[in-house]
């Protein structure tokens, strides 16, 4: 069980923002400047009328961030190690150089001022190289929609067929690093590839590139998605479903020369689909493609929340009603319970109780499952501080699977000593 359970943390991909003991991070010296060119020193705690970057968790720093005050008339920083929990547009994105007790490491930070003054990151002019504009794309393939013997030489060279299949062999789009995370999967479970249903991988490709390989999205069998560095789908677009068979869909997207290709609902049949279009041209098409339809809500699903009580048999379009009346940009997404309502927000408000005509309901936000987004882009952590980890990990599992045996009437006896022999090991 010991060896199973540390498969889980093996892999420089296992590193995660709790492994980072944040109050051990050093900033190197010079990477962090102030407005007059200056080093930013590093502080070890966010105090009114001070200067310094302070290094926090998201959960330390949030009401400092919340406040959106300025306590300082000269630079202080806070940076955000691991998921921050703030709106993306407002968070200022760098990765700056740390020592980890003996481990240098670079990692992503989110950066929020909280003086008057703002900082920048150190760079030498002369040593400034341009940097390609790129996009990662996801591009997945579908067997019903392939023929037979294009898709038994798809499953073994899928980046080269794919590629022929939606490009042809004279395209000038290529990919600028070496395509990952292949995967063939049956009914959305992991198969072998003489089972599978779909081939899926993911690549990066010049920005120049993009809106033709989007275009081409949903021809030959291959749909191409937009992916952001965190690995979620990109909230740039927009799409237009529609229950079309593929031929209907074909004179719809026919109809609209501004169409970014057609996509495919991954756990929809394949009248499924919908035409994607930039955010711009979303409502125009819409119009066209469904005119008896209302346009829905473009709010951008940033945050979740629940609202609870609401009074009971209340609609969405009740709740959206409520929701605007309050100003908030937000939409609601489904029903929970009979009183309670899932919804979706731009960006994250500060209101934890709100009235609902004369009653008052609880503003509840969720917290998201899994933040993909890597935290250490560069370096290995301690080899000892993972290991304790591991066999921390493996100590707490194992002593609450024989304290649950135990209530039911087992006697295990290896209990102590398997423990000891887990603490020696720590301990070597």
């Amino acid at each position: 069980m010991q060896k199973k359970l540390e498969g889980k943390f093996s892999g420089p991909d296992r590193i995660s923002a709790e492994d980072i003991r944040v109050d051990a991070l050093v900033l190197q010296s010079g990477c962090v400047r102030n407005a007059d060119g200056t080093e930013c020193l590093q502080a070890m705690k966010v105090s009114p009328n001070s200067s310094g970057i302070v290094m926090m968790r998201y959960s330390d720093a949030k009401p400092w961030i919340v406040a959106q005050e300025v306590i300082s008339q000269d630079e202080l920083v806070v940076a955000v190690v691991g998921p921050c929990g703030e709106n993306s547009g407002t968070c200022q994105k760098a990765q700056i150089p740390v020592m980890h007790g003996d481990d240098p490491l670079i990692i992503q930070v989110c950066l929020h001022n909280l003086g008057a003054k703002c900082v920048t990151l150190q760079y030498d002019e002369h040593d400034m190289i341009p940097e390609i504009e790129s996009q990662v794309i996801c591009m997945t393939a579908y067997k019903e929609e392939i023929e037979t013997d294009l898709w038994n030489r798809l499953i073994h060279s899928p980046v080269r067929v794919m590629s022929q299949l939606l490009f042809g062999d004279q395209s000038d789009v290529s990919f600028l690093t070496p395509p990952w995370g292949r995967s063939f999967q049956m009914d959305g479970k992991k198969a072998d590839p003489e089972h599978a249903t779909t081939v899926q991988f993911h690549g990066r490709i010049a920005k120049e590139h993009l809106r033709r390989v989007l275009r081409a999205s949903g021809t030959s069998g291959i749909y191409t998605t937009p992916k952001g560095e965190d690995r979620k789908i990109s909230g740039d677009f927009r799409i237009v479903w529609l229950q079309q068979s593929p031929v209907e869909i074909t004179i719809s997207v026919s109809k609209c020369s501004n169409h970014l290709g057609i996509v495919r609902s991954a756990r929809g049949s394949l009248h499924n689909r919908g035409v994607r279009f930039e955010k711009n041209d979303f409502a125009g098409a819409f119009n066209l493609l469904r005119p008896d339809d209302s346009l829905p809500n473009l709010v951008a699903a940033n945050f979740h929340f629940k609202v609870q009580p609401v009074p009971g048999g209340s609609t969405a379009e009740q709740v959206q009603a409520w929701i605007t009346a309050r100003g908030w940009d937000a939409k609601p997404v489904k029903a929970l319970t009979g009183n309670a309502w899932l919804c979706a927000s731009e960006n994250r408000f500060s209101e934890t109780f709100a009235q609902w005509n004369d009653k008052s309901v609880l503003i509840k936000w969720i917290e998201p499952k899994e933040n993909r987004a890597p935290v250490v882009l560069a370096g290995e952590m301690p080899k000892k501080l993972i290991r304790t980890l591991q066999c921390l990990w493996v100590v707490l599992i194992c002593r609450t699977t024989m304290t649950i045996l135990g209530r039911i009437g087992l006697q295990i006896r290896a209990e102590q000593d398997f423990s000891l022999l887990l603490i020696q090991d720590l301990l070597c």
